[in-house]
């Protein structure tokens, strides 16, 4: 089931950056400076999470050196199926995604900001980490092909990543002039990086002359969304489900069991020429995918529930 996904975690931490943002964001100006509140348990998984990313990207290709239980179950094993602790390490971080909505989410809502206003939320980042999976999936661009260096391409392409989702914010003790000039820095880098990231998609080719972007007739080339790209869509899946029902434990759990039950509905054939399966896999990137990062979020809701809490 992880064939061809867990091989691909590099870019992870920066998804995971993305994804998590308002948990680490600055209180604003004209706030009194508090520390939010820490879940000891949360931290402690995430560090070992990113501590195993470090691992499968970096040790796990090393070679023979490396003994078979070490490194993805696919890579030496033949036949049956299986994995090995490292194949654990995608879905950790899904569910880790999951345990935060919550918390992201929860300080959302406790400052009154409108469930339309936190959708629109979750669509623009949904659509950022799809957008740059899937230029993280075609980084070879042919040079030839290009016309210009292909290298080049990638790195302006991951520069511009960066300039994108960048977030400059003066020091609390900083004047209110100051703090309103880095914000406008800020939104000018993010909307060059924006404009650079359509540009570098619409000029990208491959060595058959592949596209990312086709203007005339307009398509996105979906092929695979890469794994920035299905954790968008497990964060989109599990950010409706808290929208929707909030704090109701049961009512999580309910949606959890649904999201597994389409594995198996898919596995069966259910949604076989289904308009939807044509955009992205229902059983194994909403369904499996979804119910892991779902499950992350009944156990975050259960943490962060007021009757839970000291």
């Amino acid at each position: 089931m992880w064939n061809g996904i867990t091989g691909g975690l590099r870019g992870q931490t920066d998804a995971f950056r993305i994804i998590l943002e308002e948990t680490m964001k600055p209180p604003s100006q004209g706030t009194a400076i508090t520390q939010p509140p820490r879940i000891t348990s949360i931290d402690a998984l995430r560090g070992f999470v990113m501590f195993m990313m470090i691992f499968v990207n970096d040790l796990a290709g090393a070679g023979k050196i490396v003994p078979d239980w070490m490194v993805h179950f696919s890579d030496r094993h033949r036949g049956g199926s299986g994995m090995t602790f490292v194949d654990l390490v995608f879905p950790a971080f899904l569910f880790i995604v999951g345990m935060s909505v919550p918390l992201a989410f929860g300080g959302r809502m406790a400052k009154g900001q409108s469930v339309w206003k936190t959708l629109g939320h979750v669509a623009f980042r949904t659509m950022s980490l799809l957008f740059i999976g899937i230029l993280m999936v075609h980084e070879t661009p042919d040079t030839a092909v290009l016309g210009w260096s292909g290298a080049w391409w990638c790195v302006l392409m991951y520069l511009s990543a960066i300039a994108a989702f960048c977030s400059i914010s003066p020091r609390p003790s900083a004047p209110a002039s100051r703090g309103n000039v880095w914000r406008i820095v800020s939104l000018c880098m993010r909307l060059a990086g924006l404009a650079a990231l359509v540009w570098l998609a619409i000029a990208f080719r491959g060595a058959k002359g592949q596209r990312i972007i086709t203007l005339a007739p307009f398509s996105l080339n979906t092929d695979w969304y890469g794994i920035l790209g299905l954790i968008g869509w497990a964060y989109l899946v599990t950010a409706i489900v808290f929208l929707v029902f909030r704090g109701h434990r049961t009512a999580i759990l309910g949606c959890m069991t649904l999201l597994m039950c389409l594995f198996v509905a898919d596995k069966k054939g259910a949604f076989e020429g289904f308009w939807l399966s044509k955009i992205v896999g229902i059983g194994e990137t909403l369904g499996s995918q979804g119910a892991i990062a779902v499950g992350g979020l009944l156990l975050g809701s259960i943490l962060t529930a007021a009757d839970m809490t000291p």
